[in-house]
């Protein structure tokens, strides 16, 4: 099977369909490009434009979706110009005018990036805007760490976090294995529209002692992009007894 890209008079890519082998073989059972073409005008037309892609981008930089365009001069396929002041290399990669900034190892550990902002473009090296992503520290640790329950009672956390910026979420985790966190149950106060959240969570009620465990409570951001750090608080050790 091979795949075929139909373009428009400006190279812009419409669609891409497959076509089988028998249709883009010669007499000699070779693949070739122009007997796949000669086959997709046959059926959609002897005005229309064709070029073979590859989904394994084998050939042509990459498999191109509808709106990518192809490049004659470097004979692939590339993504729509993102900005104005942006230029195509011959890799067909659009580079902005200057390279980004650095960023140091604790901005790029705590998610901190730089994009383009065309708006602040002035040909005097600006036009890179840095990012800034929620940065949440806990506050108010759980107290006490270590509880008895019974069956047929819950577990009830408080904790408290802060944020750079608007919008902080809290969920409760209990600790599987050994190693990882995973989701469980609660009700409660987990949601802040605003920089700081104060919880109290509870869990469902426990129905035997294999709730026991290590519990606690997880703050994320809450931002429209969601870019930034989770950070849990300590862990409650929890022992349900009959």
């Amino acid at each position: 099977m091979a795949h075929f890209a139909e373009l428009d008079s400006n190279n812009i890519v419409i669609r891409t369909i497959v076509v089988s082998d028998r249709n883009t073989t010669d007499t000699d059972g070779i693949e070739k490009e122009e007997v796949g073409v000669a086959y997709c005008k046959s059926v959609f037309g002897q005005d229309t434009l064709w070029k073979q892609c590859s989904r394994s981008y084998k050939i042509r930089k990459q498999f191109p979706s509808a709106g990518y365009i192809y490049n004659e001069e470097y004979d692939l396929f590339h993504h729509p110009k993102p900005f104005d002041s942006w230029t195509l290399n011959a890799n067909g990669d659009w580079d902005a005018p200057y390279d980004a900034p650095d960023l140091s190892d604790d901005q790029s550990r705590a998610g901190f990036n730089y994009f383009w902002n065309e708006n602040l473009h002035d040909g005097e090296g600006n036009g890179w805007e840095l990012y800034e992503p929620q940065v949440i520290s806990i506050t108010e640790q759980p107290w006490p760490f270590s509880v008895n329950v019974s069956v047929g009672s819950s577990l009830t956390i408080k904790a408290a976090a802060i944020g750079t910026k608007d919008g902080i979420g809290a969920k409760l985790e209990k600790k599987i294995d050994g190693e990882r966190w995973d989701d469980v149950p609660f009700y409660g106060d987990d949601i802040s529209t605003t920089k700081s959240l104060s919880s109290t969570l509870s869990t469902g009620i426990f129905d035997d002692t294999s709730h026991s465990g290590e519990y606690r409570m997880t703050f994320y951001p809450l931002t429209e992009d969601r870019i930034g750090e989770e950070i849990g608080t300590a862990s409650v050790t929890v022992t349900v007894t009959e």
